[in-house]
């Protein structure tokens, strides 16, 4: 079954291999999978023929999963794109769950909630993870849910297992707001950040580059592309800029609405690829601090695809400012795009790019 290819989505996951490994075939139960990076988790349980209901973060992943159940009648599996709440996944309803953690302990905790809330109570978790983001500190989150929880299988960094259900059921988590203060333009701000979320409970380094080197005029149309805690965002809409916001991660939407309006700003937050679903030439400023990394690896694949956005979402004349670790070479890309490309601040550790529509 070929999948489409978005950007940020991992194919060909040596993880969902090992997990199988340990979940075995299906035996007519009633599945769902649960974390980051499922797609290819979902083709092999698909190709098992399964039709698993799925708990997902990614914008990305809901679409690329979608393309694998295109066919005509093909019929597609519930999913739940939303942190507070999934009526699409009944509770205590599924024999087997299939967790993939995250990265961050934190977040690894809210998904072994999800997956306690999610299995059945004479069912199984079975659990896959990489061996880098700490096997300890990933079984004590879960024994912390479920109580029982035992590593199974250890694979070229990986590992896998199974755990019991929680010895009570539990409601699906709501996801934790932390607030933290942070100084924009002299003035202290309350920042929201919860599981999940790049920078939680800080004022990222490159993105205070990219807020000290933007210039922001007073009614401008303003997107934050990518917007994680929603700071950037804040920073322009403080600056007068009439503010829409988008990111990949519902977690981080659910972030980026708290910061808003935790700071009185009214603006649209949309969870979306990109900027899909926003007009062409809408957008006097675009503002991105694109992500580099798939898991552990490296990748330009989100930068790629957030410049062909921006220039996609600028009016004529219009900017894109966007800040990277220095060693990056998006020059090029954004030449490839942009006229006028220039660095508008260089840190030591961080450029801050500007390219004009």
């Amino acid at each position: 079954m070929a999948g489409t290819a978005f950007p940020g989505v991992r194919r060909g996951d040596k993880r969902a291999a090992l997990l199988f490994r340990v979940a075995g075939r299906p035996q007519g139960e009633r599945t769902a999978i649960v974390g980051e990076a499922v797609t290819a988790t979902v083709e092999q349980a698909a190709a098992q023929g399964t039709l698993p209901a799925l708990w997902l973060d990614s914008a990305a992943e809901a679409r690329a999963v979608e393309a694998l159940f295109r066919a005509p009648r093909r019929r597609k599996p519930p999913l739940c794109l939303r942190p507070t709440g999934c009526p699409e996944l009944p509770p205590a309803a599924f024999e087997r769950v299939l967790l993939l953690l995250p990265r961050g302990r934190a977040f690894q905790r809210y998904l072994w909630r999800v997956a306690a809330a999610l299995v059945h109570p004479e069912g199984r978790i079975f659990f896959v993870g990489d061996k880098r983001e700490g096997l300890e500190g990933a079984v004590a989150e879960g024994r912390a849910v479920v109580e029982r929880v035992a590593v199974l299988r250890r694979k070229g960094g990986l590992y896998a297992g199974m755990a019991a259900p929680p010895p009570a059921p539990i409601p699906f988590p709501q996801p934790a707001l932390r607030w933290t203060e942070v100084v924009i333009d002299g003035a202290t701000v309350p920042i929201a950040s919860c599981e999940g979320v790049f920078a939680a409970g800080r004022l990222d380094a490159g993105a205070a580059a990219l807020i000290g080197a933007m210039e922001v005029e007073a009614g401008m149309q303003a997107l934050d592309l990518g917007s994680g805690t929603g700071v950037v965002g804040l920073a322009a809409a403080r600056r007068g800029a009439r503010l829409t916001a988008t990111d990949v991660s519902a977690m981080a939407v659910f972030a980026t609405r708290a910061t808003l309006e935790g700071n009185g700003i009214p603006a649209e937050v949309h969870h979306t690829v990109g900027g899909e679903g926003l007009p062409d030439g809408r957008f006097d400023l675009v503002l991105t601090n694109p992500p580099f990394h798939s898991g552990h690896r490296r990748t330009e694949s989100v930068a790629h695809y957030l410049i062909r956005e921006a220039r996609r979402l600028l009016r004529p004349g219009g900017r894109l400012y966007l800040v990277a670790n220095a060693f990056l070479p998006y020059r090029p890309l954004l030449e490839a795009a942009f006229a006028g490309v220039r660095q508008a601040a260089f840190d030591g550790r961080y450029r801050v790019w500007v390219g004009r529509r």
